[in-house]
């Protein structure tokens, strides 16, 4: 068997750099009265379009409060005034490439601004403040169960701040739920 050299400098570089096989992602719950603030996104793999919370991948040395006002900020056109405390976090390990997704979801207690999308990665095709039951709804629709179930939980008060939930993403690529750790409430 012969060795494949790279013929690129892309083929290199991507040797070189392989995907890290640990990434941290964030995300935060805008509430306005009633109504929860969710991103219509469609990547380009994504069979359609789905809704979900604002938020993205942290770059790396990143401070997560950094990363989460960029996000919101790309996605909706908000500014983040003040982060809240974590409401839940869930992590994924792929079951084929060890790889590893934390993801963070943190109350957003105070922005400003209108609603007005300005993605870099062209993702975001609608920003809104929907009422809780539509809202719920829409992210039970999310085709990722990671994404969607931690979610919903957590607004149909199923949860309380500071769940964590464990997912492996199988070989056939099926997600299952591994364990759900109850959250605490902090005492005044």
């Amino acid at each position: 068997m012969r060795h494949r050299y790279p013929r690129t400098a892309q083929d290199l570089r991507i040797r070189m750099n392989p995907e890290p096989s640990y990434r941290i992602v964030v995300a935060a719950l805008l509430r306005q009265a009633d109504q929860i603030l969710l991103v219509k996104q469609q990547g380009p793999s994504d069979p359609a379009p789905s809704w979900g919370l604002p938020g993205g991948v942290v770059k790396a040395d990143e401070p997560l409060g950094e990363a989460l006002r960029r996000e919101i900020s790309e996605e909706t056109g908000l500014q983040l005034l003040e982060l809240g405390r974590v409401l839940y976090a869930a992590q994924a390990r792929e079951y084929k490439s060890g790889r590893r997704t934390t993801s963070f979801i943190f109350e957003a207690k105070g922005w400003q601004g209108e609603i007005a999308p300005a993605d870099p990665d062209d993702l975001i095709l609608d920003a809104r403040f929907l009422p809780l039951e539509t809202a719920i709804k829409a992210l039970e629709t999310l085709p990722w169960s990671v994404m969607r179930e931690p979610a919903v939980a957590y607004l149909q008060g199923q949860t309380s701040p500071g769940a964590l939930w464990l997912y492996r993403i199988q070989q056939d690529g099926q997600t299952c739920l591994v364990e759900r750790i109850q959250g605490w409430e902090a005492e005044a």
